[in-house]
């Protein structure tokens, strides 16, 4: 109830609706990196967290914030409007 009628829960509808938008494009700049560098660092003995953040996320870091910046530049979800027959 106390974020009811404010600023944030409109911020907070907004996040959700276009989360999955920039999901798939966060997956799609993941799925072109490929396995090799992320490999040749577990095999020097890098753990997973390490990987991620001096490997993978530097490289990916444009595509992922392109990412976000498109979603938020996507036109806003408008709900779905049925048509009725009013017969009388």
């Amino acid at each position: 109830p106390a974020l009811y009628g404010t600023m944030w829960v409109l911020l907070l509808v907004l996040v959700v609706a276009y989360l999955p938008y920039a999901s798939r494009s966060g997956i799609a700049a993941m799925m072109q990196l490929g396995r090799e560098p992320e490999e040749a660092a577990q095999i020097s003995g890098a753990p997973w967290w390490r990987r991620m953040t001096r490997i993978v996320i530097p490289i990916q870091r444009a595509a992922l914030t392109r990412s976000r910046r498109g979603a938020a530049l996507l036109p806003s979800p408008r709900p779905k409007h049925h048509k009725t027959s009013l017969a009388t």
